[in-house]
């Protein structure tokens, strides 16, 4: 029988992030320790436009793992994609510190010190509500308003610690008001990750082209390191990435032995 996380896990890669985050909110309700359902929590929930639970899913990484880059990286994400920049840059800056060579997160922060500071607007207050039906029978709804007919409520005795609930404001925080998922999220698209090339790669150098090896082993390590570090990328393309990283490996390793023994070869005379 499939564990929680491992139905979300099978969600996402199939684009259901209602059912994803379900799973997967059970998952670390289960587990609150472990970080990769709550990395894959914020994905689903940042999938769902979901920017307040995507931020709180993000937090609980950062507490558990304080020392991971790609923790504060995603964590940045969704707080800029909440309007935080002051947060967002503390945390692009702290992914930086932890590892220098991040190269998402220079990137991130360059396109976040490049955006034009607005200064806060006044808003007026909203008028008061009618009291009285108009012609038409109806009283306009609130711009608030969610319907009860929601396609996915979690369980409300979910408990994240920290005094967020799945019952709380942010979890499922204007998810009722959408009639259909849009996939993707945040304020920045995915980098591409292509699996399958790094798994044709792997193939071609342990079949016909052995120098392809090591550049599989390479392209597979770090089509493995994207899908970590954006977990809104397609992680349907981490199983061929897998493939081809092992492929690549084991090219890599046949391709040197063979180097050394014909060295060896050539140190005996064997071509003279």
């Amino acid at each position: 029988m499939s564990t929680p996380r491992e139905v979300g896990v099978l969600r996402m890669k199939e684009g259901r992030f209602s059912e994803a985050a379900a799973a997967l909110a059970d998952a670390v309700a289960q587990d609150p320790k472990d970080v990769g359902a709550w990395r894959l929590l914020g994905g689903a929930l940042a999938a769902l436009e979901d920017t307040p639970g995507a931020v709180a899913a993000f937090q609980h990484t950062v507490a558990l793992d304080p020392n991971q880059p790609k923790n504060h990286y995603n964590l940045a994400l969704s707080l800029q994609a909440a309007g935080d920049r002051s947060g967002a840059r503390q945390h692009f800056t702290h992914a930086l510190a932890l590892d220098p060579g991040y190269e998402q997160a220079t990137q991130r922060l360059r396109e976040l010190d490049a955006l034009p500071t607005v200064p806060p607007v006044r808003m007026a207050p909203p008028p008061p509500p009618p009291t009285s039906a108009p012609s038409g029978g109806r009283v306009p709804l609130p711009p608030n308003y969610a319907p009860t007919n929601q396609s996915y409520t979690p369980p409300s005795t979910l408990d994240y610690g920290g005094g967020y609930s799945a019952a709380s404001p942010g979890y499922g925080y204007g998810q009722a008001q959408r009639q259909q998922e849009r996939p993707m999220v945040g304020t920045s698209v995915a980098p591409p990750v292509n699996g399958t090339n790094v798994l044709v790669m792997g193939i071609l150098g342990l079949t016909l082209t052995p120098i392809l090896s090591p550049f599989a082993w390479y392209h597979g390590k770090r089509a493995l390191e994207l899908l970590d570090q954006n977990p809104q990328a397609d992680q349907r393309q981490r199983s061929n990435a897998q493939a081809g990283l092992v492929l690549g490996v084991v090219g890599t390793v046949l391709l040197a032995l063979g180097a050394i023994l014909l060295w060896l070869v050539w140190l005996g005379g064997g071509f003279r």
